[in-house]
C-alpha cells in the first residue's frame, strides 16, 4: 500500500539537501534555520516510516508519514523564530496578520490545493470503502466486487488527524514569523528575512501535503480502474446486466483523473521543495547627518 511513499520521500529528501548545500545566501541564520528544518524533516520522515509503519497497523499509518514528517519541519521553523537575533536600536512588534507577498502567494496556493486534494481523496475513499474499511467496493445489480489494499474507513482518521497537526503547525509557524520584532531601520531587509522565514514554512507544509495527496490520488485512481475491470468481467460471467461502459462509466473516469491528479501533485511538490526563497540582502549602517 502507497509502496511508492518510500522512493518519492527519498528523492525529495536527496534533492532538499542537494539545495541545501547549493543556495547561496547572505544571511547566517537563514542558511541555519534552513539546514535546520531540512534535517528535522527527513530524519523525522524517516523515523515516522519506520515507526509507524512497523506497528500493528502499519498500513492504515503509511499515509500519514508525508504530513506528520513534514509537521516536524514546519515546526522546527517555527521554534527557530525565537533564536533569530533581536534587532538593535528602535523596534516595533508586528502584527498577527499574514502579510501578503507574490513569493509566499505562491506557495500558499499549493497549501491549499494539497490540503484540498488529500481531504478530498480521503473523502471518496470513504465512501468507496467496503465494510471492512481497508478494501475498495463496487456494486452493481447482483454484483459485488472488491480490491485491496484499499484507503478506505480505517485509513481515514488517522490520516486526517495528520493533516490537522500539519496544519496547525503551518498556522502557528506562520504567526511566529509574524510576530518577530522587525527592522524598522532597514525596511528591505527586514521584508526579506520575514517574507524568506514565510517561505521555509509554507514550503514544507505544502511539500507534505501535496505528497500526502499524491498518494492517496495514485493509490485510489488504479484501484477504482481495477473494480472497474472485476465488475464487467464478473457481471458478463453471470449473465447478468450490462454494466455501464467508457466513456459513461464515472468510476473509471473519476480513476483516470485521480491518477493524473496524483502525478501533478507529485511533481509540484518536488517544484515546491526546489523553489528557492529570495536572497536576503546585507543590512546596511545609517547614514549620519550632514553636519551643519
Amino acid at each position: 500500500m502507497l509502496w511508492f511513499l518510500g522512493p518519492v520521500g527519498l528523492i525529495l529528501a536527496i534533492t532538499a539537501l542537494a539545495r541545501w548545500w547549493a543556495a547561496p545566501t547572505l544571511d547566517r541564520r537563514a542558511a541555519r534555520l534552513r539546514r535546520t528544518a531540512v534535517l528535522a524533516t527527513v530524519v523525522s520522515y524517516l523515523v515516522a516510516d519506520r515507526v509507524l509503519t512497523g506497528s500493528i497497523d502499519g498500513d492504515q499509518l503509511h499515509p500519514a508519514v508525508p504530513a506528520f514528517a513534514a509537521a516536524v519541519g514546519v515546526g522546527v521553523c517555527g521554534l527557530a523564530e525565537g533564536w533569530a537575533p533581536t534587532p538593535a536600536g528602535e523596534q516595533r512588534a508586528a502584527s498577527l496578520t499574514i502579510r501578503q507577498g507574490t513569493e509566499a502567494g505562491r506557495l500558499m496556493l499549493p497549501y491549499v490545493v494539497g490540503l484540498a486534494v488529500s481531504v478530498g481523496a480521503l473523502g471518496l475513499g470513504y465512501a468507496t470503502s467496503g465494510a471492512d474499511g481497508v478494501s475498495g467496493s463496487r456494486h452493481w445489480a447482483q454484483t459485488t466486487v472488491t480490491t485491496a489494499p484499499y484507503p478506505g474507513r480505517a485509513f481515514t482518521w488517522p490520516t486526517l488527524a495528520a493533516l490537522a497537526l500539519l496544519a496547525a503547525a503551518t498556522w502557528w509557524a506562520l504567526r511566529r514569523v509574524e510576530a518577530r520584532p522587525a527592522h524598522i531601520d532597514d525596511p528591505r531587509l527586514d521584508r526579506a528575512l520575514r517574507l524568506g522565514s514565510r517561505i521555509r514554512v509554507l514550503r514544507w507544509s505544502g511539500a507534505g501535503l501535496l505528497v500526502t495527496a499524491g498518494g492517496l490520488c495514485l493509490t485510489i485512481g488504479p484501484k477504482l480502474n481495477e473494480l472497474t475491470q472485476h465488475l464487467r468481467q464478473s457481471a458478463y460471467l453471470a449473465g447478468g446486466s450490462p454494466t455501464p461502459d467508457a466513456p459513461w462509466d464515472w468510476t473509471q473516469n473519476v480513476g483516470f483523473a485521480m491518477t493524473v491528479l496524483g502525478l501533478g501533485a507529485l511533481v509540484t511538490a518536488l517544484c515546491v521543495v526546489i523553489s528557492f526563497p529570495p536572497a536576503v540582502p546585507r543590512s546596511q549602517p545609517l547614514a549620519m547627518p550632514a553636519r551643519s
